[in-house]
C-alpha cells in the first residue's frame, strides 16, 4: 500500500471534491443571476431591497460565496420575470 493512501484520506478527497462541485455550481448560478440583474438594469441595492435581504448577501449569492435557497431563487425569478430554470442554463452546459 502506498504511504498516505488509506480509506480516511480517500473519504476526505471525495468530500473536498463534492464541496468543490457545490461551489462551482453556486458560482455558475450566481453569475447567471448577476448577468440577468445587469441586463434588466437593476442595481444590487434595488434587487436586494425587493428580496428583503442585504446588498452584501446578494453580492455573496452572485459570486457563489453563499449558497442560494429555493425561496430566494423563486423570488428572484418572479422579480426578473423569468423561469427559475433560466438560472441553470450555463450550469447544464458545464456538465457538472
Amino acid at each position: 500500500m502506498i504511504k498516505g493512501c488509506n480509506m480516511s484520506n480517500m473519504q476526505n478527497i471525495i468530500k473536498n471534491l463534492d464541496e468543490l462541485k457545490t461551489n462551482i455550481k453556486s458560482y455558475y448560478i450566481g453569475c447567471a443571476i448577476a448577468n440577468k440583474r445587469k441586463e434588466l438594469g437593476f442595481s444590487v441595492e434595488e434587487t436586494a431591497h425587493h428580496l428583503h435581504i442585504s446588498s452584501q448577501d446578494l453580492k455573496l449569492y452572485e459570486t457563489g460565496e453563499k449558497e442560494l435557497t429555493p425561496d430566494i431563487l423563486y423570488n428572484l425569478s418572479r422579480f426578473f420575470n423569468v423561469n427559475v430554470s433560466s438560472f441553470f442554463t450555463a450550469l447544464s452546459r458545464a456538465s457538472l
